[in-house]
């Protein structure tokens, strides 16, 4: 079970203001928490940052406490996730190993070589027996990649489809359905195809017109509804979210929006949306049958420059944001000389928060100012 991870853009945090004539265009800081899930039994939460050692964290969801910080990888983590009885961590990195790691330990249990090169994403099924994986088995060559459907408690590859040029994917939370479509607007005429999981095989279901770029963001609880992000080709262009049926392949709704989703998901009853808009500060939450805004959830303060990272639990009751603030007291960024790099990152904490998406509100908030 564990999580289902939506996100699209997740990485740097810009520190600085609009830069003017003349200005120096100020460094840019990792914000360090980059993939995150949590348990089946929503109690922990299980984050990792960009990489090194030690780069899995497990944290206490209602207090807020970390427990352990584990893991060493030297490239990317691409995605993790909880086993479906909440003993295992598994941990996929851009070096196209799936590391399994025992809980409350951390020890590391099991290595699967997924890919020679990279592994960039992974989708985890909602029973924890199926991941969907993409990846390279070289380094040149992205019209080589592969999709990988992978029976985790054997480790064995069920299936592999290769020449997949797209890296935009929705895993249906039955593991029968996966729509995949490409993510970079810049790819031209670009299509989205339907591939079915057990039959083994797929069909181009969308294809993108010449004004505008679509590409797949996440399946609702029936596995059947899929919302779609589409803009336009343009500087200030038009966005909208569509949501799509996989089965009658037409589309049922438009989403009122004002810019690209960064993280969505549905709420557990399906009757919403909830996403971060590409430069907001807030959590907006969408009615699937009217296609309007009802109600939106502030993020922080405005003015602090961030990107942010949502994370649905399974269920979808909980969403975690990990955001990257400027500390209190540090008027924008300004490189002081002979300034170490720990002292500029501690210059930014990360901020976690989890909240209640029954409620629509922040259940509860805490830092991580470790330097990673």
């Amino acid at each position: 079970m564990g999580c289902l991870l939506w996100t699209l853009l997740v990485g740097t945090l810009v520190v600085g203001g609009p830069q003017g004539a003349g200005t120096r265009q100020p460094p840019k800081v990792l914000v360090r928490v980059i993939r995150a899930a949590f348990s089946p039994d929503n109690t922990r939460l299980l984050t990792a940052v960009w990489r090194g050692k030690k780069a899995l964290s497990l944290w206490d969801v209602q207090s807020g406490k970390e427990l352990l910080r584990f893991g060493e990888h030297g490239q990317m983590v691409g995605f993790v996730n909880f086993t479906p009885d909440g003993k295992q961590v598994l941990a996929g990195s851009r070096d196209g190993v799936l590391r399994t790691y025992a809980l409350p330990g951390g020890e590391l249990v099991r290595t699967l070589r997924m890919y020679k090169y990279i592994c960039s994403d992974g989708y985890l099924s909602r029973n924890g027996t199926r991941l969907l994986t993409l990846g390279l088995d070289q380094r040149v060559g992205l019209d080589r990649r592969f999709l990988r459907l992978w029976d985790l408690p054997t480790g064995r590859l069920v299936w592999e489809a290769a020449g997949i040029t797209n890296d935009a994917i929705a895993f249906s939370p039955d593991s029968s359905l996966a729509l995949i479509g490409p993510l970079a607007p810049s790819v031209p005429r670009g299509h989205i195809s339907l591939w079915e999981m057990d039959a083994k095989r797929s069909r181009q279901v969308l294809k993108n017109e010449e004004h505008w770029h679509t590409f797949p963001v996440a399946f609702a609880p029936d596995s059947r509804t899929v919302l779609l992000a589409k803009k336009e080709r343009k500087a200030d262009g038009q966005t909208h979210f569509l949501l799509w049926d996989a089965k009658t392949e037409a589309v049922i709704k438009t989403l009122q929006a004002s810019g690209y989703l960064l993280s969505a998901g549905f709420t557990p009853d399906g009757k919403q949306v909830v996403g971060v808009e590409e430069g907001q500060t807030r959590l907006r939450f969408w009615d699937v049958v009217s296609g309007r805004p009802v109600k939106t959830v502030g993020l922080g303060r405005d003015g602090e420059f961030r990107e942010v990272l949502v994370v649905l639990s399974a269920d979808r009751t909980l969403a975690m944001t990990a955001s990257g603030y400027l500390q209190e007291g540090r008027e924008g960024y300004q490189q002081i000389p002979g300034e170490s790099l720990a002292a500029r990152k501690a210059a930014v904490e990360i901020r976690i928060g989890i909240w209640d998406l029954t409620k629509g509100k922040l259940a509860r908030e805490w830092a991580d100012r470790s330097v990673h």
